[in-house]
């Protein structure tokens, strides 16, 4: 399948070969090509994107192993990694030369998020759904805070920041 669009005066384009073989689209605009290719998704998935003189590319491995993901943008690289969703899944991520990082356990108990960006360390976790639901973010030396008592029955949110309290309350749908 061929797709060639003129817009701004700039012609666009993607081909993609047959879908029973690796996909490949190819788009040109302002004078930047942009590519990706997608082998078959029941092998590894790679995509690879060229904008603004720069690479982007990211890649995951069969979803049936744990997956990453690759991108390097400005001269950065970003990476996240997940493993197999039947266990804790982590990410991680570098950009602009801090490491972003986030953990949840399996979602078969609670949930735990943990992201540090500029220096700073941002958190929030999350009880088992059966249970009520407790968020908490550390961010820029403050500390946000929601709770939310079980959807079972009513809801309650509050959080905490730059030492002020906001709470809304919302009845059972």
């Amino acid at each position: 399948m061929a797709r060639r669009i003129t817009q701004h005066g700039q012609t666009n384009h993607a081909t993609w070969p047959d879908e029973s073989r690796n996909m490949a689209r190819r788009i040109t605009q302002h004078g930047q090509t942009y590519h990706e290719t997608e082998p078959d998704v029941s092998r590894n998935m790679a995509r690879r994107i060229r904008q603004h003189g720069q690479t982007n590319h990211a890649t995951w491995p069969d979803i049936s192993r744990n997956r990453a993901r690759q991108i390097t943008q400005h001269g950065q690289t970003y990476h996240e990694t997940e493993p197999d969703v039947s266990r804790n899944m982590a990410r991680l991520i570098m950009q602009h030369g801090q490491t972003y990082h986030a953990t949840w356990p399996d979602v078969s108990r609670n949930m735990a998020r943990r992201i540090t960006k500029h220096g700073q360390t941002y958190h929030a976790t999350w009880p088992d759904e059966s249970r009520n639901m407790a968020r908490r973010i550390t961010q820029h030396g403050q500390t946000y805070h929601a709770t939310w008592p079980d959807v079972s029955r009513n809801r309650a949110r509050r959080i905490t920041q730059h030492g002020q309290t906001y709470h809304a309350t919302w009845p059972d749908e």
